[in-house]
């Protein structure tokens, strides 16, 4: 696997493109990163990405804003196609064994799957949505309750994904950074949420955590969700 930092070529940030990641647009971010590895176009997606800001300027309602800088794992190394972005890349095969202790923060969008009365198949629901739909159909419109409720729901929702990833939670987790998106794409409208988590966990199966780094976590991960970074304590 590869690990890459994608930064902006200060030179370039006037640039149409470059505007549309300045402006959240997650879509363009998709097909940025993608063009990465358009060299076999054929190849179904086989990396995660994250977006974070190199120097953040302004806190709105809807986050930081500065310059976007991205986190990308592969298992093909990416190509830098373009001036517009400086490419750092190095091997990435993390050696994890059992009972090793890690810092982590992931982005997630928490999705649940359910099964259809009468039906074979199953619908998925945003774990966070759905949260908040239950609070509301409740009665509860204190924001602040509303909000906790959806804390305590993704958190949840990440504790018992540890047993499918082999992980377990060694301090309390902290949730940050929620957000709606809305993308258009084609013809269609694509919604999700997503909500940061950081925390310290540790490893009790070594394989399943490995798929996890390399796969990611959750839904929506081809719009920045579900890669893990993680630091050795």
């Amino acid at each position: 696997m590869y690990f890459s930092r994608i930064r902006i070529n200060p030179e370039t940030c006037m640039n149409y493109k470059i505007l549309r990641l300045f402006q959240g647009n997650m879509y363009s971010v998709h097909q940025l990163i993608w063009q990465l590895f358009s060299n076999q176009p054929a190849t179904k997606r086989d990396f995660l990405f994250r977006q974070e800001y190199e120097y953040k300027q302004l806190e709105t309602p809807r986050g930081p804003k500065g310059i976007p800088i991205f986190y990308v794992v592969s298992e093909r190394q990416p190509l830098s196609f373009t001036d517009e972005l400086i490419v750092d890349v190095k091997d990435y095969n993390p050696k994890i064994t059992c009972g090793m202790e890690f810092d982590f923060k992931v982005r997630v969008n928490p999705v649940i799957a359910r099964l259809i009365s009468g039906k074979n198949h199953s619908s998925k629901h945003d774990v966070l949505m759905e949260t908040k739909r239950l609070a509301k159909q409740q009665g509860i419109t204190d924001k602040s309750i509303i909000r906790t409720m959806m804390n305590n729901a993704v958190i949840k929702w990440f504790i018992e994904k540890g047993d499918r990833f082999g992980y377990t939670i060694k301090s309390p987790i902290e949730v940050s950074s929620y957000l709606q998106h809305r993308i258009s794409k084609k013809n269609a409208q694509i919604q999700f949420s997503s909500v940061d988590l950081s925390g310290v966990l540790e490893v009790i199966e070594p394989t399943s955590f490995l798929e996890l780094l390399s796969k990611g976590i959750g839904h929506s991960r081809s719009f920045g969700c579900g890669m893990m970074m993680i630091k050795r304590r």
